[in-house]
C-alpha cells in the first residue's frame, strides 16, 4: 500500500513538473512576446547613441516627427535618412507600418532624446509579459529598469504598458508606456535645457 502511494506521488510530480516546463516553453515560443521585449530592450537601452548621432546630423534635414504625413521621409534619390534606417533597423520587422510610425514617433525617439538631454543611462534588467485570456491579441508587461542618473547616482524603476499585436502578421500594432515610474519626468527636469 506505502508503495502504490510513492508510486502515485511520483507520477503526480512528474505530471505536474511536464505541465509547467509545456507552459513555459509556450510562452517563450511567442512569437509577440519576443517582439514586445525586442522593442522596449531596444526602445530603453539608453544612450542610444548611434541613434542620436543621426537625430543630431544636420545632414539628416527631416527630423522625427518634423515630416507631415502627406510627405516622405526618403531625400530625392529615394534613399531614407539616417534617422529612418535607424529606425526601421531597430524596428520595422517587429511592428506593422501603424504601429512603427505611432511608436517610432513616440517611445523611440522621446526617451533616447531625454536620455541624451539629461545625461541618464538605463538597462532593462527583466521584462514580465502577460497575454490576456480574454483578448489574446493583447498582452500586458512589466519593466524593471537600472537607472543611472547624470549624478551617477544607480537606482530601480519599474515601467507598466501594453501591447496589441497582429496575430496573423505576429507583429506589433501598438505599444504604450502607460507608467514609466515618473522616469520622463524625471529626466525632464535633470535636462540641461537652456
Amino acid at each position: 500500500m506505502e508503495k502504490s502511494k510513492l508510486i502515485w506521488l511520483e507520477q503526480l510530480l512528474l505530471l505536474s513538473l511536464l505541465l509547467t516546463v509545456v507552459a513555459g516553453c509556450s510562452k517563450l515560443s511567442d512569437p509577440n512576446v519576443k517582439s514586445i521585449e525586442s522593442a522596449v530592450k531596444t526602445a530603453f537601452t539608453l544612450p542610444d547613441k548611434e541613434l542620436m548621432e543621426e537625430v543630431n546630423n544636420p545632414d539628416n534635414a527631416e527630423k522625427i516627427g518634423d515630416v507631415p504625413d502627406n510627405e516622405s521621409t526618403t531625400d530625392t534619390s529615394g534613399e531614407k535618412n539616417g534617422i529612418e534606417k535607424s529606425m526601421q533597423e531597430r524596428y520595422g520587422d517587429i511592428f506593422t507600418d501603424y504601429g512603427y510610425d505611432k511608436f517610432t514617433l513616440g517611445i523611440a525617439s522621446i526617451y533616447p532624446s531625454l536620455a541624451e538631454q539629461s545625461g541618464y543611462q538605463t538597462r532593462v534588467e527583466q521584462i514580465k509579459t502577460k497575454q490576456d485570456k480574454d483578448h489574446p491579441e493583447r498582452y500586458r508587461f512589466e519593466v524593471k529598469l537600472n537607472v543611472i542618473t547624470n549624478q551617477g547616482e544607480e537606482k530601480k524603476t519599474t515601467m507598466f504598458g501594453k501591447a496589441e499585436c497582429n496575430q496573423k502578421e505576429g507583429k506589433i500594432d501598438s505599444l504604450n508606456i502607460n507608467d514609466d515610474g515618473g522616469l520622463a519626468q524625471e529626466m525632464s527636469e535633470s535636462a540641461a535645457i537652456p
